[in-house]
């Protein structure tokens, strides 16, 4: 074989294995910024609720005064939501608010999301570093999807929540994670 033979088959040999590469580095690169997005906009799509219930509950004494309340109802009695409202989180997992005794007797709503298991530990993580941050956060815990127990990420008494946080959402595809707010 010539020597511009040898080069041009060097070339070939050369240049596919770096165009697979550099395109799955693309590829890598569009999945994160896409898994980055859905972590923004569930954080919003939750302080954005809470922040409603927490603004209807300042200005009307008697909302989500029982333990047990749908706040998502309890939204759209106060006309602080529309029944058009989506419920689904950025992975199309459902968000459900209920009202929960806390163990002082006080009301507290408590806000649970089903995510991929790796984004349940960045939520948990992300709520832990913002719960004194006047969001009102009192539990986070989590559970896998697949499994009844839920575990305790916050508070800890010793404070290990990276640990926690992977534990509590385990290692199955999908976790359910539970954040408990104040709502006064």
């Amino acid at each position: 074989m010539s020597a511009p033979h040898k080069r041009i088959l060097v070339n070939i040999l050369v240049t596919i294995p770096v165009a697979v590469i550099v395109l799955g580095a693309c590829a890598l690169a569009a999945f994160s910024v896409q898994e980055n997005r859905h972590f923004v906009q569930s954080v919003k799509q939750i302080t954005d609720f809470t922040d409603s219930v927490q603004g209807a509950a300042s200005q009307q004494t008697t909302f989500a005064q029982s333990a047990g309340d749908d706040l998502w109802v309890d939204l759209q009695h106060a006309g602080r939501s529309d029944a058009k409202d989506s419920h689904a989180n950025a992975w199309g997992g459902d968000l459900r608010a209920i009202t929960v005794a806390t163990q002082t007797g006080a009301v507290a709503m408590r806000v649970e999301d089903d995510v991929p298991t790796r984004d349940c530990r960045r939520l948990a993580l992300y709520f832990v570093d913002h719960a004194s941050a006047n969001m009102g956060v009192l539990a986070i815990e989590a559970q896998p999807v697949d499994d009844t127990k839920w575990t305790l990420v916050y508070p800890l008494a010793m404070p290990v929540y990276e640990r926690a946080a992977l534990f509590a959402c385990g290692t199955n595809a999908y976790a359910h994670l539970a954040v408990t707010f104040k709502i006064r």
